[in-house]
């Protein structure tokens, strides 16, 4: 954006750029006063100074903006590792600038899309208050099967997950991302401490919603239609392209050409054809006003996410608390005749005018009176640990029990 009063260049916003990528401490409101030594205002544009500079290293001469303190960026640094000496004025009252090194990049698509991308999940986060997912799938490929790894399982266990397809291009990944979708709890692991966890593992356990818009495309499409006709959840959005017919690539030509043709459609269990020249109408239409979402809005999201904060509070799927812990205590006076004899042999506990008591074998050290092992009593097996007229500790999830061996004989 261009300073009205001194028609320099100001940087009206940082997006958001991918990890290991240096952003110079740059912030919004700092003014671009040259490019490579040329000032911004000996041209009509700043782009005449940036042409075909894509991938080079460029010089800018930055002064900072009004509402930043001189020489400090956006994290609050002085300057940041590319960043040349300051230079400062000279008595003139020019404001302090710096150098700093960039590589101007040619397409600034990818870096837009990242920065939406980005600030969806910060929405869904601040919104949700943590208990909502997000994950969004560019497309249906190869490296979006990365892109889901790297999104879905860090919010597995949450209590909402919002699956954003819109602008989604196709692929063929769509039986791989349900099946992921489909797996379901049916049994829970708790150690002593911390919380259980589940297996089929990484099942998610909440309620979902999948986004889609007029741009959804292909196996889009196909992942939203599955996504309602298998029950995982709703479908909020626009309806999508309406492309579900695939090419052929068999009608290679004499001279090497190919012509693809539409060749293969889908249809479901009703036998009716899917979404080619009508594509996924959602459960929820809600659209986009281009206005409005120019300013920032995205009522579609804001849908999404309020839909799935009534679902939590009105349907909760909580993680079942584990039982009480079994009471396996022996009783040794009574069971007596079958005695606590390990597995293996083991030590002998000995009290004076009394029967020793074997245990289990410790497998290490049997010094200090005792020893460790796997026993069985009243045909049981349990893991015991053996003290010489101390008593008999039983350890593992039956809790301590320490029977005076010394109070009655075993055979």
């Amino acid at each position: 954006m261009v300073d009205p009063e001194q028609r320099h260049h100001q940087v009206g916003r940082v997006h958001q750029v991918p990890l290991g990528i240096d952003v110079h401490d740059l912030a919004e409101g700092d003014v671009i006063t040259a490019v490579n030594g040329i000032a911004t205002l000996d041209v009509a544009d700043i782009g005449a100074l940036l042409r075909n500079q894509g991938g080079r290293q460029v010089l800018l001469t930055i002064r900072p903006g009004a509402t930043n303190d001189a020489g400090n960026g956006a994290n609050g640094s002085s300057a940041a590792s590319d960043t040349a000496e300051a230079t400062t004025g000279n008595g003139s009252g020019e404001p302090e600038t710096r150098d700093v090194i960039v590589v101007p990049i040619n397409n600034e698509r990818n870096l837009r899309y990242s920065d939406w991308e980005y600030t969806r999940r910060l929405a869904v986060e601040e919104r949700g208050a943590g208990r909502i997912g997000y994950v969004h799938l560019r497309a249906m490929g190869g490296n979006d099967i990365t892109a889901w790894y790297r999104q879905f399982y860090p919010v597995f266990n949450r209590e909402g997950l919002i699956i954003d397809v819109r602008r989604n291009n196709g692929g063929n990944i769509d039986s791989f991302i349900l099946e992921k979708l489909m797996r379901r709890a049916w049994m829970y692991w708790q150690e002593r401490v911390g919380q259980p966890t589940w297996n089929m593992q990484f099942a998610f356990r909440g309620h979902m919603v999948i986004v889609v818009d007029q741009n959804t495309a292909s196996d889009g499409e196909a992942i939203a239609e599955g996504f309602r006709r298998l029950g995982l959840g709703t479908v909020i959005g626009m309806r999508t392209w309406g492309g579900e017919v695939w090419l052929g690539s068999s009608n290679r030509l004499t001279d090497n050409g190919l012509a693809r043709a539409p060749s293969m459609g889908v249809y479901g269990e009703d036998r009716d054809w899917l979404i080619e020249q009508i594509g996924v109408i959602p459960d929820i239409v809600v659209d986009n006003p281009p206005h409005a979402t120019f300013g920032g809005a995205d009522a579609q999201l804001d849908t999404a996410i309020d839909y799935l904060l009534d679902k939590i509070a009105t349907e909760p799927v909580p993680v079942p608390d584990p039982p009480a812990y079994p009471n396996l205590r022996f009783d040794y006076r009574r069971n007596r005749e079958q005695g606590g004899r390990g597995r293996g042999g083991g030590s002998l506990a000995t009290c004076p005018g009394k029967t020793p008591v074997r245990g289990g074998r410790s497998g290490g050290d049997r010094g200090g009176g005792g020893a460790a092992g796997r026993g069985s009593v009243d045909g049981v097996w349990g893991l015991f640990r053996w003290h010489e007229c101390d008593g008999i500790q039983v350890v593992g999830e039956h809790g301590p029990a320490f029977p005076d061996p010394c109070a009655f004989d075993t055979p």
